[in-house]
């Protein structure tokens, strides 16, 4: 469209109403290229605006999931925490049943030693 409107242009460099005309249109149309360019980078700008605010919402939305998984993390390391002193101190409460039983053991053992020497005189 551009190179038919300069071959117009061209052929009618003397002057005249078609060069005023098409002086005009292509004044018109420049002033149309430089609106609609104007246009472009004023939604190129508001889409960069709202990818930005995008962002920052998917941001926010993944800062407060990192918390709330933090939170989450906390109170299961603390339940981990309550669970293992619960372990050590059934550990050391089976520890001290097994010495009683290992002694009690070894006095029966004693007892069974004393009649065994009391049975064989």
């Amino acid at each position: 469209m551009r190179a038919k409107y300069q071959t117009d242009l061209e052929n009618s460099q003397g002057g005249g109403d078609i060069a005023d005309e098409l002086r005009k249109e292509i004044h018109t149309l420049r002033l149309r290229v430089e609106q609609l360019e104007s246009e472009l980078d004023s939604k190129n700008n508001e889409m960069k605006h709202q990818a930005a605010s995008h962002k920052s919402n998917d941001f926010q939305a993944l800062q407060k999931d990192y918390q709330e998984i933090m939170l989450t993390a906390k109170l299961a390391q603390s339940e981990l925490d309550i669970a293992l002193s619960a372990h050590e101190s059934q550990r050391q409460v089976l520890v001290t049943l097994n010495e009683q039983l290992a002694s009690r053991i070894q006095e029966l053992v004693t007892i069974h030693d004393e009649i065994t020497t009391a049975l064989q005189t």
